[in-house]
């Protein structure tokens, strides 16, 4: 339940600070950013992104960089800071590519998608949902529901006119 998630996720938060523990807050804030990223909260779910991408650049933790990028580059997409998104969500691309993180690859391209259908720009999109269909499919992972870029994925196939391509 999401309604009990936030205060778990909260009271974890304060147990890590109590014992000192700088990165023992950055997992929780990365949910914590989704859950408000859901909610609408779109400010208060950039808080937490920025806190989490903070604690992993001061421990220098750049495996998991591309997660941490990913949460500032979909919450600067739907803030409609374009540039900032787009700019944000390539150096999540990156940074999982190095990693050879497939399902941070995914979670990167689905933004980068997102901001090229919000532009309008569906062969692009369609382009960056493609390869985002192609990396969830190789991690093997059989719930759909953990892409959230796949109905955006099937609005730009269906505004460029082909249902039968909506994947994964």
């Amino acid at each position: 339940e999401i309604a009990r998630a936030g205060p778990m996720l909260e009271r974890l938060v304060r147990d890590a600070e109590h014992a000192g523990d700088e990165l023992g807050r950055c997992t929780p804030y990365f949910y914590l950013c989704q859950i408000e990223w859901r909610a609408g909260d779109w400010s208060t779910a950039l808080r937490y992104a920025e806190e989490a991408y903070e604690i992993i650049l001061q421990a220098e933790r750049t495996g998991e960089l591309g997660a941490k990028l990913y949460n500032r580059a979909l919450i600067y997409a739907h803030l409609g800071l374009i540039r900032e998104a787009r700019h944000t969500a390539r150096e999540s691309l990156d940074a999982a590519e190095r990693m050879g993180s497939g399902f941070a690859v995914q979670r990167a391209l689905g933004v980068l998608g997102f901001i090229e259908l919000s532009e309008g720009h569906l062969e692009e999109a369609r382009l960056a949902y493609d390869r985002a269909s192609a990396e969830f499919m190789a991690t093997g992972v059989g719930e759909p529901g953990v892409a959230r870029w796949v109905p955006d994925h099937i609005e730009t196939l269906a505004a460029l006119g082909d249902q039968a391509g909506a994947g994964p």
